[in-house]
């Protein structure tokens, strides 16, 4: 990774580890994986499950419940919002 700040987030309709919807920055990153901060803490990531962007998000993001996701009270609807 060059020396430009950069911030990932999970690619939509993925389960993944992190939160779906929230921009991560990008700590490092080679031709398979990316180290992102979550929490203060190191976060190894496939690229592959990423979108990366150059810039800090200034938006909202609004994500669809994952298919696979458990746990999660009716009340929330299909859709939240980052």
């Amino acid at each position: 990774m060059s020396g430009l700040e950069q911030w990932a987030r999970i690619k939509p309709d993925l389960n993944y580890r992190l939160r779906r919807g929230a921009w991560y920055r990008v700590l490092r990153s080679n031709l398979t994986d990316a180290v992102v901060e979550v929490e203060h803490r190191d976060v190894t990531v496939p690229l592959a499950v990423l979108q990366v962007e150059s810039a800090r998000p200034d938006r909202w993001t609004v994500v669809s419940l994952p298919r696979d996701a458990v746990d999660i009270p009716f009340s929330w609807g299909s859709r939240y919002g980052v």
